[in-house]
């Protein structure tokens, strides 16, 4: 598989990426090549997700070396959200799309094709059966990597009006009749394909694989002795509390940890080196069954951040580590200070951050990361913290004072999109409203802060430059709010804070594992992802 590039939001429900199909040469009708998946509108402001296939002859010639290549937008439909109700709210419904194959000599000569359909449950493609002949297989023009490799760009547009869009087209109808047989031979195909590949895997499983539970021990039910009074206070925090946290499987021993962060553990009674030790107790073929993703929270999650994040591997790693370190915990400050610590993103020192050199897509990661940040911080005061957290607080003020200063440059440069200029002025604007909500509260708790004297640093967005963009100026001074990073949400108004942590939780003792990580993968069966279908 290969990935796919982003481009650019030319608007909020229109996406365009470039795709490198490598492998060209090598396509037969028996094979195909994919793309990694990838999201609309963009892999931060994530709706829904797509993902690209190559065929060679899906409407044959009588001779196999004529045959035209085709292109197909597959829609993967997410899992059901754990508070989902039905309904086709998670398909994106009418969709435009246009492909261009690049003539890299002369671009004005590339192949362009557009077409119009309805996605929802029952329609989950948009098909190209034609649009690569054999002649422009074979040009260099187009292939290039001596004939291995053709790019392509996909313009997404959703929300679209179907009907206006088919009106559009001359040949409708004829197209309309095409669309539908070429369906019904993806369809007979794809299962006469699968079902070979079934009968393969399950011979090959018999005569080499080793047998696989199917179940085995949750790390929820197996609940520390200490933890025993408390078990169903463990099965929440470990099902589900830590679970809705991206940190949880994202972030694993190498993110390491800063001299403060360390400070901040020992503070509470936790050594960090012993919690990284606990990383080997974890043992893949021992650990991973098909019973966990049997958790709708759980399976959710895998969907969203594998493989476009990090791999399967790494994910379950972590998530057994993160587990391993809480039953290290014994006091609910020690289990705050360890998520806080080890959920949040590796620290970046301000020197690896010029402002003029950052890319768009590392402008949105961090801008993803100061809203954690922010909304970590409103966390803390919303749940009126006790004395004893006070250094949870200032370090979550001392973060969101970093992004601020690491952003504010970034809103002011004039090479970055629009929409990524809103979003940063809108991050900036909730990062400053915590601030000033935590001035607020030192004034009338003086007694809970450790510094009485210390003020956040709270400025107001820049918006008022020559070079800031005029359209940018009035969105930010109407306030429009963005949909944005994944976590970029509207929040509650100060006056009427949450007051339900989701971490609390009981004392607890040490989570002991036996046996030492195994280094062997034996092949897991777990229902199977879309991109995990076998490639060429």
């Amino acid at each position: 598989m290969t990935t796919v590039e982003f481009l650019s939001n030319p608007t909020p429900d229109e996406s365009v990426y470039m795709w490198r199909a490598t492998g060209v040469d090598q396509l037969t009708r028996e094979n195909k090549l994919s793309s990694l998946p990838f999201w609309a509108p963009n892999n931060i402001t994530k709706k829904h997700q797509f993902r690209l296939t190559m065929l060679k002859g899906l409407t044959p010639n009588k001779d196999a070396e004529n045959d035209s290549y085709a292109i197909l937008l597959d829609l993967i439909p997410p899992p059901p959200s754990p508070d989902h109700q039905g309904g086709d709210t998670l398909y994106p419904g009418g969709c435009s799309v246009k492909l261009t194959v690049i003539n890299s000599v002369d671009p004005a000569k590339s192949v362009v094709e557009e077409s119009a359909e309805f996605l929802s449950a029952s329609r989950l493609q948009i098909s190209f059966p034609d649009i690569i002949s054999k002649h422009t297989a074979k040009n260099p023009a187009f292939a290039t990597d001596n004939l291995s490799t053709l790019t392509v760009q996909v313009h997404i547009h959703t929300g679209v009006n179907v009907a206006a869009a088919q009106v559009s087209k001359t040949v409708s109808s004829l197209w309309g009749t095409l669309t539908s047989t070429v369906s019904q031979l993806i369809e007979k195909t794809s299962e006469a394909y699968q079902e070979t590949r079934r009968e393969l895997e399950q011979e090959l499983a018999k005569k080499q694989a080793p047998a696989v539970p199917s179940s085995g021990p949750l790390p929820w039910d197996v609940v520390p002795p200490k933890w025993a009074e408390k078990a169903e206070q463990w099965r929440t925090l470990v099902s589900s509390n830590i679970v809705e946290d991206d940190g949880t499987f994202l972030y694993g021993p190498e993110r390491g940890w800063t001299p403060d962060e360390n400070s901040m553990m020992l503070s509470v009674g936790l050594n960090p080196h012993s919690l990284s030790d606990l990383f080997d107790k974890f043992d893949y073929d021992r650990d991973i069954h098909e019973g966990l993703v049997e958790n709708k929270v759980l399976a959710h999650q895998r969907y969203l951040i594998v493989p476009s994040k990090i791999s399967d591997q790494k994910f379950w790693e972590n998530y057994f580590w993160k587990v391993a370190c809480l039953g290290e915990c014994t006091s609910e400050p020690q289990v705050k200070t360890l998520l806080t610590v080890l959920n949040g993103p590796p620290h970046q020192k301000p020197r690896e951050l010029q402002a003029g050199k950052v890319s768009e897509e590392s402008i949105l990661s961090l801008a993803q990361d100061a809203q954690e940040a922010a909304d970590l911080l409103l966390e803390y005061l919303n749940e009126q913290f006790k004395h004893e957290d006070t250094f949870l607080v200032e370090a979550a003020v001392s973060t969101c004072e970093e992004h601020v200063r690491m952003l504010e440059p970034i809103f002011c440069r004039k090479d970055v999109s629009e929409s990524t200029q809103l979003l940063v002025g809108a991050v900036l604007r909730r990062l400053r409203e915590r601030l000033q909500k935590y001035n607020e509260f030192q004034r009338s708790n003086p007694s809970l802060v450790s510094s009485p004297n210390r003020e956040a640093s709270v400025e107001p967005v820049v918006e008022s430059h020559d070079h800031t963009p005029a359209v940018a100026k009035k969105k930010e001074e109407a306030e429009t709010p963005v949909a944005a990073v994944a976590s970029v949400e509207s929040t509650p108004a100060p006056q009427a804070p949450v007051s339900t942590p989701p971490k609390e939780t009981p004392k607890a003792s040490s989570v002991t594992t036996d046996g030492d990580r195994s280094t062997s993968k034996a092949a897991i069966e777990f229902p199977k992802m879309p991109w995990e279908e076998d490639d060429i």
